[in-house]
């Protein structure tokens, strides 16, 4: 309506106009220079901490299948292809960890570089580009998790294969067909 926007218009007048809503103006800008920045750091930390403890349960994980595959291996002589094929995949899981470990140091390094350089402090992680860059090495290290959560799953079946392989052994039944 017409008078509507007449008192916008007039509210809009006096708001500029006015100190006391200038002071309030300053306050505000002020207040969200200094804490969105610190949020927005509080929060990718957050997701930092979550991708490097997901990155250490893979670790631990692989280091206990590859220590049962060690012990195993001793044991069974017979499924040379399975061990040709977790050996392989042993490998990839190592190879993943390397490069996951190694996305993690450049995300974690790029944050806080922009974070402590220069002038802009944590607000410095708001810039578009800052924003851009770490989204896409966050990306990388989930595509690398997944990957590894993946390979890791491979090696746990390939591991009971050559399990069951070793009970058909010793009980006389026949071994699983590779």
């Amino acid at each position: 309506s017409p008078s509507a926007e007449l008192q916008e218009d007039a509210f809009t007048a006096w708001f500029e106009a006015s100190s006391a809503a200038k002071q309030l103006r300053e306050f505000v800008d002020r207040a969200l220079a200094h804490e969105a920045p610190e949020a927005v750091q509080t929060l990718v930390r957050e997701r930092l901490h979550m991708l490097e403890y997901k990155a250490s349960e893979l670790t631990e994980e692989t280091r206990k299948i590859t220590e049962a595959a060690e012990a195993l291996r001793g044991e069974t002589s017979s499924c040379v292809e399975l061990w040709r094929s977790l050996d392989r995949l042993f490998e990839r899981l190592r190879t993943a960890s390397e490069a996951l470990r190694g996305e993690l140091a450049e995300l974690t390094q790029a944050m806080e570089n922009e974070a402590t350089d220069g002038a802009g402090g944590a607000a410095a992680l708001l810039a578009p580009e800052a924003r851009q860059r770490h989204g896409r090495l966050a990306a990388d290290v989930a595509a690398l998790e997944r990957r590894s959560a993946e390979y890791l799953l491979e090696a746990k079946r390939l591991l009971g294969q050559i399990v069951e392989a070793a009970r058909g052994a010793h009980d006389g039944r026949p071994e699983t067909p590779v």
